[in-house]
């Protein structure tokens, strides 16, 4: 939120990471969203209008459907950035204070745990 705001992106709110995550949408259902997030449908197009209203996403309607896909526009790929170079800021910082040996034992353990 700090690099966020340095960055001049005042308007995100905490809420916003719910779709403002990684993987960040790209061509994703709100549906599929709001399944990601834990929330219901209802909650997610609510903060999914709110980041279309800033800027940050765009909902393009697909062909024979009305179904809308998701995806980040410039000013959302921005924040995609400044989030992935802040997560490695804080994965270099953390590998100084407890060892690149044990950092990396850290992060294998805690991506076991992710991914399944």
């Amino acid at each position: 939120m700090q690099a966020l705001t340095s960055a001049g992106l005042t308007d995100i709110q905490t809420a916003h990471f719910k779709v403002l995550r990684f993987p960040p949408p790209e061509n994703e259902r709100p549906i599929d969203l709001a399944q990601r997030a834990g929330m219901s449908k209802q909650a997610m197009n609510y903060l999914l209008q709110q980041l279309e209203e800033m800027g940050y996403v765009q909902r393009v309607e697909m062909a024979g459907s009305l179904a809308r896909l998701v995806s980040l526009t410039e000013k959302g790929w921005k924040v995609a950035e400044i989030q992935r170079a802040t997560v490695h800021e804080i994965e270099r910082e953390w590998a100084l204070q407890i060892g690149a040996e044990r950092f990396q034992t850290f992060y294998a353990v805690l991506k076991e745990l992710t991914d399944g």
